[in-house]
């Protein structure tokens, strides 16, 4: 397993990766942190290294950079948790706890889809039908029916009316 450890002897601290158990591979600061800003993804900048995106972690906590920050940004941004673990080679359940931990908000489960407003209303006025706005936007119609009573389209929707049969209807 590859090892990461800074020693600090001179002006330009010095990262000591461990490739082999008696081979150490040395490392500027300022050329990982320049590394670090030429990659997009933790995956990325990994593979440059040739570690693993937990080293990767592991690293970056042993320098100071606070990349649960960079991550989050793009979490606020709107990419879902898996879409960001994924691209950073780490478990989704991974990266909500890191969020978590820092004391940032984190939804659970899957977000509902960011609908421009002025088109749900458009499209609620024009049809006035549930499923085409669900197919408008490629959503369930029970999102749309959420989307629409949060917007107060909809005010105590329960359903269409159930059509009885002549002989099970009541008196």
């Amino acid at each position: 397993m590859k090892t990461v450890v800074e020693i600090r002897c001179c002006r330009d601290p010095t990262v000591f990766l461990r490739e082999t158990p008696n081979a150490w591979q040395p490392y500027l600061r300022r050329n990982i942190l320049a590394l670090l800003r030429q990659s997009k993804t933790h995956k990325e900048f990994a593979t440059r290294l040739g570690i693993s995106p937990l080293v990767v972690r592991r690293l970056l906590d042993l320098l100071g950079v606070d990349y649960v920050q960079r991550l989050n940004r793009q979490y606020k941004k709107g990419k879902t948790c898996s879409d960001i673990a994924n691209a950073n080679g780490m478990k989704p359940a991974t990266l909500s706890k890191l969020f978590r931990e820092r004391g940032f908000e984190v939804q659970r489960g899957v977000r509902r889809p960011k609908v421009p407003k002025h088109k749900l209303r458009r499209i609620w006025t024009e049809t006035q039908v549930i499923n085409r706005v669900a197919q408008k936007f490629t959503i369930h119609w029970q999102t749309a029916l959420r989307l629409l009573e949060d917007e107060k389209l909809i005010v105590g929707y329960k359903g269409r009316p159930r059509k009885f049969s002549k002989s099970s209807q009541p008196p």
